[in-house]
């Protein structure tokens, strides 16, 4: 059941009565302030609400708690029900913001707001038009804002606002977020500052989102919720500061309402844009407005990471400017390429443009040997890397003696064979060509065809035409920027200028060596039959197994 937005356990054999009497003594409130309002995850007629993800949200309290998804699952109702549990609205120290883009938007949430306050006038919620909010008699608010323009969230500078709440969050720029969360706070007795929201697939800032709030937080189920807890942290000043996150996924279908009049559930179905469909049906990450790889699917290409034999045939790549990526791949015997490791470096407000090429070979060779890579390793990179170009302070050598020399002296301490850097060269008008062979082979391996009848019987194969990429979950760069993506409006068959392509560039190149076929070798010895024998033994069992199961 629900008081005011607040769930409470139905299921320890007490009368509704008796967990009300509880709730008001547990909050310090007069009995006849608490009172039922609203059952999240249950229909109107429904006695007794399921654990669901709307309750799962009530409940919830990390620093940061958001809803993602699909539409129709009723998120938006949640933030104003949130908003409404007795222990804030008595308290005269708690402050609420609803916040979204436009504010025209944000009028159905003031609606509904309006709607639920004006049923119980017990609350005594006063409608102020002209500052946009609810005054309530202990001297709480709640308010609704919007933040249209860059700088509009500068006006909440100094503000003490208890519950901030977003609406939508992928309409609203990250630096307005930050800058809101600090405004996040209380010094009310008893009250905790909490921040929460609501976000979907392919609003504007959809990239940004999914890169912060849902690559680095995969789902789990329990008690039928879809969700993920973890954490965020940043290092300043050599002292570490973490905030807890809980994300809860949902769709249409864990609206009770819609559930039993699906009509609304076949409206979305029924969209005809493919990417629209996947985003606000399925609530999937994985697609954008005209994506390029719009076949990448993280339940089909994204796996488990596991060991994988070390007779198999591996590349890496090296993608070089400010940002620095090494994507590592690896070749099984039925050419399926798994993406296993990456290692990628970004500017800092410290290094605007990125670590040196010491600095990042110095990191690359001890990140490869922790784990036991890049013996020998072939490393593919971009021929810019072989100009004097970003090369470090004081020296005239080049990225890539830089890189190559750095490897060696490390590697060669511990007695290993370093990795080798080798020349991707892509001059003039080759150059298009390049890309564009690699963009259609990539996408030709991401290619996949279900089988129709597996969903009926699962014993049957799940698919008619399996993928031949896969990446290792462990691999989130590549897997957040990949589907991201765009194609070029002059140009369909390339990608569009101005992205995040820095994983794509590092993962393409030794992609497309590792498809390319091995040099025979002349002489057979003793040494190369019996690898020639494994490979024969390990092609066979492959052969018989799923491509999901671990090795």
């Amino acid at each position: 059941m629900a008081v005011l937005g607040h769930s409470v356990n139905q299921n320890d054999g007490r009368s509704t009565q008796d967990q009300l009497d509880q709730y008001a003594r547990r909050s310090g409130l007069k009995r006849e302030q608490v009172y039922l309002a609203w059952q999240p995850d249950a229909l109107p007629d429904e006695r007794y609400p399921g654990w669901g993800p709307q309750t799962e949200f009530l409940v919830s309290d990390e620093d940061f708690v958001y809803m993602d998804g699909g539409k129709g699952s009723g998120k938006s109702e949640l933030l104003v029900m949130d908003c409404l549990k007795p222990e804030k609205i008595n308290n005269a120290r708690w402050h609420g913001v609803i916040f979204r883009r436009e504010y025209k938007r944000l009028t159905e949430v003031i609606d509904r707001a309006k709607y639920w306050i004006g049923k119980f006038p017990q609350l005594h919620g006063v409608w102020n038009g002209e500052q946009s909010r609810f005054n309530f008699p202990s001297g709480a608010w709640l308010a609704f804002h919007n933040v249209e323009n860059l700088g509009d969230e500068e006006k909440y500078q100094g503000w003490e606002i208890t519950d901030l709440k977003f609406d939508q969050l992928e309409e609203i720029a990250p630096s307005q977020f930050w800058f809101l969360v600090m405004q996040n706070r209380t010094s009310g007795e008893g009250l905790k500052a909490t921040c929460k929201w609501t976000m979907n697939p392919l609003g504007k800032y959809h990239v940004l989102v999914k890169k912060m709030w849902v690559d680095p937080f995969p789902l789990v189920t329990e008690n039928t919720v879809r969700h993920s807890i973890g954490r965020i942290s940043r290092v300043v000043d050599g002292r570490e500061y973490t905030k807890t996150v809980r994300r809860i996924f949902t769709t249409v279908y864990d609206n009770p309402y819609y559930r039993r009049h699906q009509e609304y559930i076949s409206t979305l179905a029924m969209e005809p844009d493919v990417h629209r469909r996947k985003a606000f049906f399925r609530g999937d990450w994985d697609v954008t407005q005209g994506q390029f790889f719009n076949t990448f699917s993280s339940e089909v290409h994204v796996i488990p990471a596991r060991p994988l034999p070390r007779t198999w045939r591996r590349l890496a790549g090296l993608d070089y400017g400010n940002v620095k990526v090494m994507e590592f791949l690896c070749r099984d015997y039925l050419d399926n390429v798994y993406c296993e490791y990456e290692f990628r470096s970004e500017p800092t407000e410290e290094l605007p443009s990125g670590e040196t090429a010491t600095v990042y070979a110095e990191k690359s060779a001890e990140f490869m040997i922790e784990r036991g890579l890049g013996q020998g390793l072939l490393v593919a990179g971009d021929h810019n890397m072989w100009v004097p170009v970003g090369k470090d302070v004081g020296t005239d050598r080049t990225p890539a003696k830089i890189i190559q020399s750095t490897w060696n002296e490390i590697f060669g301490a511990r007695g290993l064979k370093p990795p080798v850097l080798i020349k991707q060269w892509k001059k003039g008008s080759e150059h298009h060509h390049f890309r564009i062979a690699c963009n259609e082979a990539v996408r030709d391996g991401l290619a996949f065809e279900r089988n129709p009848e597996w969903e009926t019987n699962p014993e049957l194969p799940e698919f008619k035409r399996p993928p031949k990429i896969y990446f290792f979950d462990r691999c989130r760069s590549i897997t957040s920027t990949l589907p991201a993506l765009s194609g070029s409006k002059n140009d369909p068959l390339d990608i569009a200028d101005g992205q995040d392509d820095h994983d794509f560039d590092a993962f393409k190149g030794p992609y497309m060596m590792i498809r390319a076929s091995e040099p025979e070798v002349v002489e057979m010895t003793a040494l190369v039959k019996h690898e020639r024998y494994v490979e024969a033994m390990e092609r066979q069992q492959v052969r018989s197994r799923d491509w999901r199961v671990d090795w």
